[in-house]
């Protein structure tokens, strides 16, 4: 009898050490985050880091890798039409996944 209240005791006092332990960690965490970031006039970063780069010369680049992949996927449809199987289907697949 005197074992089991021992070992409550101590499961207890573990278990309400962790809790503790984590309350006090997460209060530290949650000070952090309250503070002001460091370098709030920063722009954030657009267009996948080209920032440096004009918006116009960046929005061209963005539309020619669009038309490249329509290209490349009306390729790819064409082959499909022209034979239809499971290898040119298959084909397909892997250009999309970067094999081809």
């Amino acid at each position: 009898m005197a074992l089991e209240i021992i070992l409550i005791v101590l499961a207890v006092v573990l278990f309400g050490g962790m809790f503790l332990g984590l309350f006090l960690s997460y209060r530290e965490i949650e000070a952090e985050r309250s503070k002001a970031p460091a370098r709030a006039d920063l722009e954030p970063q657009r267009f996948y880091g080209w920032s440096s780069r004009d918006a116009a010369a960046v929005e061209e680049l963005m539309l020619r890798q669009i038309e490249h992949h329509l290209r490349r996927e009306a390729v790819i449809a064409e082959q499909f039409i022209k034979d239809p199987s499971p290898q040119t289907l298959r084909a397909g697949e892997h250009s999309r996944l970067g094999a081809a």
